[in-house]
């Protein structure tokens, strides 16, 4: 069965997909790829888009039938504002049903500074932080839960 998968970030310089983690992978400077699954079932597509200042990742889960993919995409996507920021921020997403998340916040080297268990009803989400404390530099947020992952750098100044 071929899927199509298209991305439509602004910028971006560099593509690389990751089809289940099985190896098969595929580096691009275009948005859009065609993937074929030999078998229905559910499929875990990791997605990182990079440009000379910054990347995201995105896990999404699909479930490829005979008649086509679903998508079981729950979490859209996170921002964070400001950015760069002084240590003040607020990290905003939307959940697309009930679900518990967790929100970490890690040095580049991996070390989890904080760490936030929350629960959330179908919406919007807004939680600020304050960060002050941090040395200047680069750090990742990531919103996940046992189905999805989401990651965004944040640059505290």
């Amino acid at each position: 069965m071929n899927v199509s998968f298209s991305d439509s970030s602004e910028n971006a310089t560099s593509y690389f997909w990751d089809f289940n983690g099985n190896g098969i992978n595929e580096s691009t400077t275009a948005g859009n790829v065609n993937f074929t699954y030999s078998v229905p079932g559910q499929y875990i597509v990791r997605l990182i888009v990079s440009n000379t200042c910054d990347s995201d990742t995105i896990y999404k889960t699909i479930v490829v039938t005979g008649n086509g993919v679903e998508d079981n995409e729950i979490l859209m996507g996170i921002n964070i504002f400001p950015n760069p920021s002084n240590g003040q921020i607020t990290v905003y997403f939307e959940s697309q049903s009930v679900s518990e998340w967790k929100i970490d916040i890690k040095e580049m080297q991996g070390r989890t500074i904080v760490s936030e268990n929350v629960s959330l009803t179908k919406g919007k989400f807004y939680k600020m932080f304050d960060l002050s404390v941090l040395s200047k530099g680069a750090y990742i947020i990531s919103v996940y839960n046992n189905f999805e992952l989401k990651n965004k750098l944040l640059i505290i100044e």
